[in-house]
């Protein structure tokens, strides 16, 4: 009675707000045991003589049950759905009370994928349209895909463990695929189907905490984020900065931290590259030349990159063009964007070169 009447009160409200029949299957049976939250009620209740003992411990063995089929629900619930929809269903309950328009998805290659419906997606969208990113986001949330869709954005709605939803938003054909999914288990689904599709595809996950990275490198994620460890890297990193630390000194104590916290997990491609494996303390970063940066107008050959910084350029970006490799003639214009390798260190005297105006450490 308890998960036939949550099912149906959960599933509900999934109509309501605008979910397909499908979702409304899957969200009612996904929410259909009892909460955690009960026991502190239940608990009260028995304190206060509003539940008697024997009634208590009824409430124990139905939550408890409850709780344990729940992964088994979660398992059929697709399946389940599927099952329904063969049915001669009226068309607004298989399409939802607000159906979503179908967009045209354009037919990227080498773009960004975002999953996920939290700010951080959001906020990430947001940045890339800004910086002109190619990309395509997929979202569980009609009402966020309306809205993002009538400002233009080019959004999917659906659950991206389904193939069909990674395949529309050409997953097969990304360069950069962005998982930000707050359960560890769908994020892990998630990750499995893309390295299915798509083997070279750069996964980007996000992780609650630090025991879940393991599982995700595991499974094919090149680099994890811990939002709840690197929030704490940052207050700190906001500490050093009011204690008025030399920014090298900062940079220094937080990839530090993240060494040490994060182990050999740090970043998967490190493991993936012959050539990182080989020089481990060396690194390739990205690096804009900045307006009043010292190294405007002035050739490679008149800085000297590796001479007085220990760092190489590899290639350079001017505009749309990509230099491999540049001579030594080639005089630095703001906004080149420069690939630099070298010891993090080293990499840090190259950034003050490129962003401040000082002159260059001999």
């Amino acid at each position: 009675l308890v998960l036939a009447i949550k099912t149906f009160v959960a599933g509900g409200t999934g109509f309501v707000l605008g979910h397909t029949f499908r979702g409304t299957v899957m969200v009612g049976l996904t929410l259909s045991q009892v909460g955690e939250f009960s026991f502190i009620l239940a608990k009260i209740s028995q304190g206060a003589n509003i539940l008697t003992d024997f009634y208590f411990q009824l409430f124990l063995a139905v939550a408890v049950l409850s709780m344990s089929i729940t992964p088994f629900l979660m398992a059929v619930a697709k399946p389940f759905a599927n099952q329904l929809l063969k049915l001669p269903l009226p068309k607004f309950w298989v399409n939802g009370l607000f159906p979503l328009k179908e967009i045209p998805v354009p037919d990227y290659s080498g773009h960004m994928v975002i999953i996920g419906k939290d700010i951080r997606a959001q906020k990430l969208a947001l940045l890339s349209k800004k910086e002109g990113i190619q990309f395509i986001s997929i979202c569980f949330d009609p009402t966020l895909v309306r809205e993002k869709q009538i400002q233009g954005e080019h959004v999917i709605y659906g659950d991206a463990m389904n193939d069909p939803i990674l395949e529309k938003a050409h997953v097969e054909k990304a360069d950069i695929i962005v998982v930000s999914v707050g359960e560890v288990i769908a994020a892990s689904a998630i990750i499995e189907n893309i390295k299915r599709m798509n083997p070279n595809a750069y996964i980007i996950a996000r992780a609650k905490y630090i025991d879940d990275m393991e599982l995700l490198y595991k499974l094919g994620a090149s680099h994890v984020v811990p939002e709840k460890f690197e929030t704490a890297i940052e207050m700190y990193k906001s500490i050093l900065h009011k204690r008025l630390l030399p920014q090298r000194d900062i940079s220094d104590q937080m990839r530090k931290i993240r060494e040490d916290y994060y182990g050999v997990f740090r970043d998967a491609q490190n493991s993936s590259s012959w050539f990182f494996e080989e020089l481990p303390h060396f690194e390739i970063n990205a690096y804009r030349v900045e307006e009043g940066a010292q190294i405007i107008n002035q050739s490679l050959k008149e800085i000297s990159l590796r001479r007085n910084m220990g760092v190489t350029l590899l290639a350079m970006k001017r505009d749309e063009e990509i230099i491999d490799h540049p001579e030594i003639d080639t005089k630095f214009q703001v906004g080149d964007c420069l690939y630099l390798l070298g010891r993090p260190e080293n990499l840090v005297l190259a950034q003050d070169l490129l962003v401040n105006k000082q002159e260059p450490v001999n």
